[in-house]
């Protein structure tokens, strides 16, 4: 077994948000996955005997790579200097990409989470820009 690592971001500016960290949030990744393989002789040959256990040794292992895309579901902010305990924190918040309802629509004109949250960041460098105060894009 092995893990995947997870990008992890510990510049979380409104332009990295805006320019690397929302846009990777919503990337497909190709993931190399070892699968694998038990392969068995098919049939003993005249000079081979089966001896108790020494049919395990004549399998062979070996594993077969293949390639997986894995979407990703969602952005996870939080604090990372902070100790955190079960239950609901406001010192994490968990973004999803897409709108998930009990009844998926065809054709819905809807945003997601994650279209949402970035118009937010959008405006609020807008309004950095456009000469606001911090409070006043607080506010936004």
């Amino acid at each position: 077994m092995s893990f995947v690592p997870i990008p992890y971001h510990t510049d979380t500016t409104l332009t990295s948000l805006s320019s690397s960290v929302i846009p990777m949030a919503r990337s497909r990744r190709e993931i190399t996955v070892d699968i694998p393989v038990h392969v068995s002789p098919s049939v003993f040959t005249s000079q081979e005997m089966a001896v108790d256990g020494a049919h395990d040794q004549l399998h062979s292992r070996s594993a077969m790579s293949v390639v997986a895309h894995v979407d990703s579901d969602g952005l996870l902010l939080y604090v990372s200097q902070a100790s955190y305990e079960e239950g609901t924190s406001p010192l994490s918040c968990w973004i999803p990409n897409k709108l998930i309802t009990e009844h998926p629509e065809p054709s819905s004109d809807r945003d997601g989470p994650l279209d949402l949250f970035q118009r937010l960041v959008q405006r609020r460098i807008l309004g950095n820009l456009g000469g606001l105060s911090a409070q006043d894009s607080m506010d936004m």
